[in-house]
């Protein structure tokens, strides 16, 4: 599904993959990660220092250290899946590894590509359940994303 120019696309249709450790993130080969149901938030975020006169006892804020986050991704665990593997085998590496988001975006009017997010992050764990008598297995896998290396290609 594709929308048209300059409209908000929805959550389904979006995609996220796992990489390499390849130095280009763009020309590396990715892997879907099957059966996604939640992508938190990606992308930037920056603790805040705040300060006060005694003056004017005016709230100032500075940033503080930027940080990428560890978001947790939810699947529907499935062993034979290979972007699941490739997360699960990422798990023992202590190298990053190149993530591409590509979101429901594309323009029906340009044919473009979707926008498309990379970014490098470590496999922080993957974790299986909770376990109920009505939902299927689930699993979340946790990234824990280097800020520095966010590359954000805008559709056209």
């Amino acid at each position: 599904m594709t929308v048209a120019a300059g409209e908000v696309g929805a959550g389904l249709g979006c995609t996220i993959a796992i990489g390499t450790n390849a130095t280009d993130q763009i020309s590396d080969s990715y892997t879907p990660i099957g059966e996604v149901v939640t992508v938190p938030p990606i992308g930037l975020a920056f603790d805040s220092i705040t300060f006060a006169s005694l003056a004017d006892g005016f709230e100032r804020f500075f940033k503080s250290i930027g940080k990428g986050g560890n978001p947790q991704i939810g699947v529907g665990r499935k062993a034979s899946d290979a972007g699941q593997a490739a997360c699960i085998a990422a798990l023992s590496n202590p190298l990053d590894f190149n993530f591409r988001l590509q979101l429901n975006d594309s323009s029906q009017t340009t044919g473009s590509h979707p926008t498309t997010i990379y970014f490098k992050a470590k496999v922080m764990s993957y974790q299986t359940g909770p376990f109920t008598t009505s939902a299927v297995v689930m699993a979340t896998i946790q990234l824990g994303i280097n800020a520095a290396t966010f590359i954000d290609q805008a559709a056209t």
